[in-house]
C-alpha cells in the first residue's frame, strides 16, 4: 500500500513539473519572427535578384498580417478591405497559403523569397506600412 501511494505521489509530481515548464511563446524560436511580421506591409520592389529589383511606382494597397494567422488586403483605390481573407503560418519558412517564402527582417523592411514554385519573380521586398 505504501508502494503505491510513493508511486502515485511521484507520478503526480513529474505530471505537475511537466504542465509547470511547459513551452510558453517566447520559447517558440521562431516567436521574434512571428511578432515583426505582425502588422500593415507594403510592395515596394520584385524581381529576380537582390541586385536588380523593379521598383513600384505606385502600390495598389497593402497586406496585414493579423495575430490570429490571417492576412487582409487593403485597397488605396476603394479605400476597403477585400472581403477575402488569406491564412499564413511561420516555422523556418513564411508559409502564404501553399507558397512558401524565406524571409528576413531588416528595420522596416521585410524581404521574401519563393522557395517552393516556379514564379516569373522570386524576391519581393517590402516596407512597413504606419
Amino acid at each position: 500500500m505504501k508502494r503505491k501511494t510513493v508511486l502515485s505521489f511521484l507520478l503526480f509530481t513529474v505530471f505537475a513539473l511537466c504542465v509547470a515548464v511547459s513551452c510558453t511563446d517566447e520559447d517558440d524560436p521562431y516567436y521574434s519572427s512571428k511578432r515583426q511580421l505582425l502588422g500593415k506591409w507594403e510592395l515596394v520592389a520584385f524581381g529576380n535578384s537582390w541586385n536588380n529589383m523593379i521598383v513600384v511606382q505606385k502600390t495598389g494597397g497593402y497586406y496585414e498580417y493579423l495575430s490570429d494567422n490571417t492576412i487582409r488586403h487593403f485597397s488605396y483605390e476603394t479605400q476597403k478591405y477585400d472581403s477575402v481573407k488569406s491564412t499564413y503560418y511561420m516555422d523556418s519558412l513564411l508559409h502564404v497559403g501553399s507558397i512558401a517564402y524565406k524571409y528576413s527582417f531588416h528595420e522596416d523592411k521585410m524581404d521574401l523569397l519563393i522557395t517552393n514554385v516556379l514564379a516569373e519573380f522570386n524576391n519581393f521586398r517590402y516596407k512597413r506600412v504606419k
